[in-house]
């Protein structure tokens, strides 16, 4: 599920779940298309091999259970996130 938001949205609760199965080129698809100032990530970090390199926006990969993660191409900054 993907949402936009505009300033001033305000966010709706959210609860991190996860299952397996990462696969996030649909996600660096729509960040190309629709070019936000800014994308933030939720994710284990394990996933394939991303093209970062049409990516314009900012990206921020917020990882939970992976401190090595590293951001595919060195696109984006890392916070790591503890349940």
């Amino acid at each position: 599920m993907d949402e936009v938001f505009e300033q001033y949205d305000e966010l709706p609760d959210a609860e991190l779940e996860g299952g397996g199965g990462t696969i996030l080129e649909p996600v660096i698809k729509r960040i190309v298309e629709y070019r936000p100032e800014f994308a933030i990530i939720f994710t284990d970090g394990y996933f394939g091999d991303l093209d970062m390199s049409q990516v314009e926006s900012d990206i921020y990969w917020v990882i939970i259970g992976n401190p090595n993660f590293q951001p595919p191409a060195g696109v984006g900054e890392v916070i790591h996130f503890n349940k």
